[in-house]
């Protein structure tokens, strides 16, 4: 009964922050920068939807984007989001470890509803790297609301098997 009306809620009042309390963090791939540049795009009441690929072939280069929601906005208007990222390759090596990797401080007009952080990480397996399951880690950290979330995302570098995109 209680999704019911949170339900009827929005449908009557527009997104409500009953939803963005939690702050959440996706970690999203696409091998289009044309996707990216039409989510980067968007305002924060409109979720984009992304092809995400979960296998990519070696030297095919793709772009993570980072989608979050929750966030808090100060009395300025201000964002005040820090991602840091790791990546652990096939053989459990670290092989990136930034912290901070994006500086997310922008000026918006609203706290409710999801944005894409101002800022990707390319990602390229070259010749010579291993074959396998690599692992992209991140927390945000959101200074305004002394919060952090975090997520993972496991991409396939499987050599001759063409991209299979899945949405997120």
């Amino acid at each position: 009964m209680r999704i019911v009306f949170a339900l009827v809620l929005v449908l009557l009042f527009g997104q409500s922050s009953v939803f963005a309390e939690e702050l959440t963090l996706k970690i999203f791939f696409t091998d289009s920068p044309d996707k990216l540049e039409e989510a980067l795009a968007t305002s924060v009441d409109h979720t984009p939807t992304i092809e995400t690929p979960r296998k990519i072939k070696r030297n095919q280069l793709v772009h993570a984007g980072f989608a979050v929601s929750g966030f808090k906005i100060n009395s300025e208007h201000r964002l005040c989001l820090d991602l840091d990222v790791k990546v652990i390759d096939p053989n459990g090596k670290l092989v990136l470890a930034k912290e901070p990797l994006i500086k997310d401080h922008r000026v918006i007009s609203q706290e409710n509803g999801q944005l894409i952080l101002d800022g990707l990480l390319d990602f390229l397996i070259e010749d010579g790297d291993p074959s396998g399951i690599y692992q992209l880690g991140a927390r945000l950290i959101d200074g305004n609301k002394s919060a952090y979330a975090l997520d993972s995302y496991k991409i396939i570098i499987d050599d001759g098997v063409s991209p299979q995109p899945e949405t997120r």
